[in-house]
């Protein structure tokens, strides 16, 4: 009973650091869309109110990408902050900290492929009234985005394009096989931040303020690769495969370093004990 007692205690530890880290990337995230939206239509002078009415639609976006940030940064501070407490449960403890990975992944998918392709049709089409005059040819352009499509439409369209194979079909190949692949890499990424954040924690051990830099760092260069492996391949017209899921194999490669440097770090603390 008192094991299950301190479980119980731990796990709502676990989800009060991970709801502390999303909700300041949720504030980031949201900050980088509102700036992008009134960039884009500041022209056309709309309201306060036309500003607000945006804000529904760029939530799921925003879930997207906070999620397996927040884990990153809410599970390193989490385990830095409480190792005492698991060490005695520490197989445990790895055990949900897993699962609770591999649960937010599920819920990004969930929101990636089946909310985000209707809020971004709807977002879209919003837009378009703010800087083009022919609804009817934008509305038609937004739905044929891949970016507003879910995972099952972009995998038919991308047999159909490979089946037709017209003029320039390689560049719409590549764009429909990026959004395709995307709809997978990011909802991962929570766990393999997971995997991420227990290494980090085990090699840092009450180093809190290093622990929250890392990972605001490592946050930072999962963004830059993500977003630049996307450009490439897109000015390429190809790899996208590879640049969509660089970021997840950099920071899996990265995790498998930090594990072997720690079994030799425990390896040589068993030697001199």
């Amino acid at each position: 009973m008192g094991a299950f007692m301190e479980t119980n205690v731990l796990i709502k530890k676990l989800f009060f650091y991970f709801g502390l880290a999303f909700i300041f990337m949720f504030c980031v995230f949201l900050s980088n869309q509102f700036i992008l939206l009134i960039l884009g239509i500041s022209e056309v002078r709309p309201s306060f109110l036309e500003y607000l009415s945006f804000l529904p639609i760029l939530l799921p976006t925003v879930f997207i990408m906070g999620i397996p940030f927040a884990v990153c940064i809410g599970f390193v501070q989490f385990l830095i902050l409480n190792e005492n407490k698991i060490a005695s449960i520490k197989n445990k403890t790895i055990c949900i900290i897993l699962c609770f990975g591999i649960s937010f992944s599920f819920v990004s998918y969930i929101i990636s492929d089946f909310i985000l392709p209707q809020a971004n049709l709807k977002y879209s089409n919003m837009y378009s009234e703010y800087v083009s005059t022919d609804r009817f040819d934008n509305l038609e352009i937004a739905e044929n985005n891949p970016r507003n499509m879910n995972s099952f439409t972009l995998k038919r369209n991308i047999d159909e394009i490979m089946n037709e194979r017209i003029v320039g079909y390689e560049r719409n190949l590549n764009q429909f096989k990026l959004e395709f692949h995307k709809k997978y890499s990011l909802p991962v990424g929570s766990f393999v931040f997971s995997l991420f954040a227990l290494l980090v924690s085990f090699l840092l051990k009450n180093r809190r303020y290093i622990g929250l830099i890392i990972s605001i760092f490592s946050c930072f260069i999962y963004w830059v690769l993500m977003v630049y492996s996307e450009i490439f391949s897109l000015n390429y017209g190809k790899y996208e495969i590879i640049a969509v899921w660089f970021p997840n194999i950099f920071y899996l490669f990265l995790t498998f370093i930090l594990f072997i440097i720690y079994k030799k770090k425990t390896v040589r603390i068993r030697a001199d004990g």
